[in-house]
């Protein structure tokens, strides 16, 4: 799901860049709201979008999730081409302003989506890493091995001289020494470099 989002938030970027490009070219500003409504609720928020459903989301694909996407890309697309028809002056405010309006209220929709998975995903996450922590109890023969190396990694990391360390799995942090074994080190450390 966070690569469909990234991927017409990029879309929406070089559209919105195009937009721009052209005001720029032609000295016609007129489609400035067009080009910031394109670049903001298109580019950043849909990005925003994408960030969710990646670092917090577990990239979800449910049928809310779904949902949510089209319902924002829906609302969207509309707001851009109402505010594109209103401020290049093909279609009185009069017709277009109701469209407009649906379609805002459309993307608000999308987010209140958002906040609801959100506020639905903590669950979704302990569900899964109980599931994680059940496949290691049971047997996970690969996993156990895994884990034995990085502890074994880390008893090295720990009782070696500071300059023999070797570098630990990303995320893995050893237990830090005595302080009184680690000063004496960390001074000899300091003697040696600046030598």
């Amino acid at each position: 799901m966070d690569r469909k989002f990234i991927l017409t938030a990029f879309g929406y970027a070089l559209l919105g860049l195009a937009l721009g490009l052209y005001m720029a070219e032609s000295q016609n500003h007129g489609q400035f709201v067009t080009h910031a409504h394109i670049m903001l609720v298109g580019f950043v928020v849909t990005f925003v979008y994408g960030l969710c459903h990646k670092l917090w989301l577990n990239n979800t694909t449910s049928k809310l999730a779904t949902t949510q996407f089209y319902v924002h890309q829906a609302g969207a697309i509309v707001m851009f081409v109402g505010l594109f028809l209103l401020y290049g002056g093909f279609v009185a405010p009069d017709k277009v302003g109701p469209v407009l309006g649906i379609a805002s209220f459309t993307v608000f929709i999308g987010l209140a989506l958002m906040a609801v998975l959100f506020l639905k995903s903590p669950r979704r996450l302990r569900e899964g890493r109980q599931r994680a922590r059940d496949h290691l109890v049971r047997g996970g023969q690969a996993d156990a091995e895994v884990v034995g190396r990085i502890h074994e990694a880390a008893r090295h990391h720990e009782h070696a001289p500071i300059g023999e360390r070797v570098p630990l799995p990303f995320g893995v942090r050893a237990r830090p020494l005595d302080p009184q074994v680690e000063r004496p080190l960390r001074r000899q450390h300091r003697v040696a470099r600046l030598r």
